[in-house]
């Protein structure tokens, strides 16, 4: 049981990043220029505008990106599941493959190099 509470939220927006359902588009060096002095005077970004934090302090950079949605509907995301799902298991074959070959292969070498003796 977890001791304290989970932002499920920010979990499941994590993986629609990671399954590229929302990307991160990194801003030009104008923009960040511009995005910066805006931070000095005080002054908050734009709607949709974000800036990075470093991973291991978590303190903020320099750089900043926007989010894009390609909208997809629940069926388009769906399929997009579906095929990738497929990839990961033609993947999971094709080791399976390559272990069972490699298996009977150092089988037949064991055979031939006993009858040999």
């Amino acid at each position: 049981m977890a001791k304290e509470r989970l932002d499920i939220k920010n979990e499941l927006q994590q993986f629609r990043f990671d399954m590229n359902f929302l990307q991160k588009i990194d801003c030009t060096k104008e923009e960040n220029n511009t995005y910066q002095r805006m931070l000095k005077n005080g002054e908050s970004l734009p709607n949709g505008v974000y800036q990075y934090k470093d991973p291991t302090t978590e303190e903020y950079i320099q750089s900043f990106y926007t989010v894009w949605d390609p909208e997809l509907t629940d069926a388009e995301k769906q399929e997009y599941i579906k095929y990738k799902e497929l990839l990961h298991i033609k993947t999971i074959k094709n080791c399976v493959v390559f272990f069972t070959v490699l298996t009977i292969i150092s089988l037949v070498a064991t055979v031939v190099i006993l009858l040999l003796r």
